[in-house]
């Protein structure tokens, strides 16, 4: 009986002194959208400046739907090259000439998505009227600065600042 009460206690402690120990728990992750998703809401903030109306707004949304339905298999072409890339990065068979080769697709997926990004800006651009188009420019010129500046901006997976590059 007194090893069974001397066991029981043991074990009591040890679980009470583990919890207690613990280290208090990360807090619950927020609701994050996807890089995507939070582009274009920055956009969109970007357009209610412009002040559209309906028919503008009609254009604009179409063409939105289909710049998203071009981007997404370039995005996912692009994540499927840089997944093989680390792959091929770590692989001791691999020559470096196919290394060159797989960043010369990645590359070349990126600036295709560049342009394409730039084509939807002037489709865009094109349906403005002149006072629109220099707020728009304006917004395209400075980014995100207006609203959090450099040092201010999020990190998309973490969900800390960038202060610096190496800031944690």
């Amino acid at each position: 009986m007194k090893r069974t009460m001397l066991t029981f206690l043991t074990l009591s402690l040890f679980i009470l002194s583990g919890t207690l120990l613990a280290q208090p728990g990360q807090p619950a992750p927020q609701f994050r959208q996807p890089p995507m998703q939070q582009m274009m809401g920055t956009r969109m903030m970007g357009m209610k400046m412009l002040d559209l109306n309906a028919d503008q707004q009609k254009k604009i949304d179409a063409l939105r739907l289909d710049f998203q339905k071009k981007m997404l298999p370039l995005r996912d072409e692009v994540q499927a090259l840089r997944t093989s890339y680390k792959l091929m990065t770590i692989d001791d068979k691999v020559s470096e000439g196919k290394l060159k080769a797989q960043l010369q697709k990645l590359s070349a997926k990126r600036q295709e998505i560049a342009l394409l990004r730039a084509k939807h800006m002037r489709q865009v651009r094109s349906i403005l009227t002149e006072e629109q188009k220099l707020k728009f420019d304006q917004h395209v010129l400075n980014g995100n600065k207006g609203k959090h500046g450099k040092a201010g901006k999020m990190h998309h997976k973490t969900g800390r600042h960038n202060k610096g590059r190496f800031a944690r």
